[in-house]
């Protein structure tokens, strides 16, 4: 009898540490793909370069959103309702859908221009539905929402066309500020892709944290070498009253306990590895 306990107790002693290793190993597999780079055939797929030439175009309303609902108590802060969230996201979700869905409706031969003009023009009910919630004042507070994109994005918030226009930048300044800063995106993500890699390999969260907030610090100096003294004073004169954001995670991310599973953004394709689109 002891001896059948002795072995019952191995046995599960063993099967425990099969399910930590099976956890453990998951969790790498998983870190490798959130980390790696795009796979080959859209690198050059004209699809996603399209894509991404739209994101430097557009009004970035969508940054404002993704700022809006990256954080539970953000909404509250300026006055949205549940309901109101819930229909942001269904716009979004819609969006993303019949853009994805225009990729097996492109005509082979079509130049990168065409493309481009294709997805604006798919996209443009969405953005439009988009910025009158966002500005509709019965139903939240946009001047709000606009202090705390800024407080939260520090001096990459120029390259919201909102935010440019406050400092008074040409259309041509703002496309280069885009361009400035996903070019600095690109560069420093190339930089830090193995380390990145082997911290996650190593579950080392804290220090990946800090690489993250020392990349970002990076991209906030050089983009605001990019402006004039009088754009940068500006820029600091539209932050507020100062706003609480809760601590980020791994990745920049929010906390768990801010992030509500039944809101999640609907699961899409990216263009690549950049946070926002």
């Amino acid at each position: 009898m002891i001896r059948s306990i002795c072995n019952l107790r191995q046995w599960q002693a063993a099967h425990s540490l099969l399910l930590q290793v099976i956890a453990v190993l998951i969790v790498i597999l998983v870190a490798q793909l959130a980390m790696a780079e795009q796979p080959p055939n859209r690198q050059d797929d004209p699809f996603y370069k399209a894509i991404r030439e739209v994101h430097i175009r557009q009004s970035s309303d969508r940054d404002l959103v993704e700022t809006l609902l990256r954080f539970n108590s953000i909404p509250k802060e300026v006055g949205l309702s549940q309901e109101k969230v819930g229909e942001l996201r269904s716009i979004i979700g819609d969006s993303i859908r019949s853009t994805f869905k225009l990729r097996d409706e492109l005509e082979v031969g079509m130049t990168h221009e065409q493309i481009v003009s294709r997805i604006m023009e798919v996209q443009a009910p969405f953005e439009k539905k988009i910025a009158n919630m966002l500005r509709d004042k019965q139903v939240m507070n946009f001047d709000r929402l606009l202090q705390l994109y800024v407080q939260h994005r520090k001096t990459s918030a120029v390259t919201n066309s909102t935010v440019a226009d406050h400092l008074g930048l040409s259309t041509e300044e703002l496309q280069d500020l885009r361009k400035f800063r996903n070019e600095m995106q690109d560069k420093l993500r190339d930089e830090n892709r193995d380390k990145v890699a082997d911290l996650i390999r190593k579950r080392k969260r804290e220090e990946i944290r800090r690489l993250f907030e020392a990349v970002d610090e990076k991209i906030d100096i050089a983009m605001a070498m990019q402006l004039t003294a009088e754009q940068r004073q500006k820029l600091e004169d539209m932050t507020g009253e100062r706003f609480v954001f809760p601590a980020p995670e791994f990745g920049g991310r929010p906390p768990r306990r801010e992030r509500d599973p039944k809101d999640r953004d609907p699961v899409a394709p990216k263009p690549d590895c950049c946070r926002r689109y």
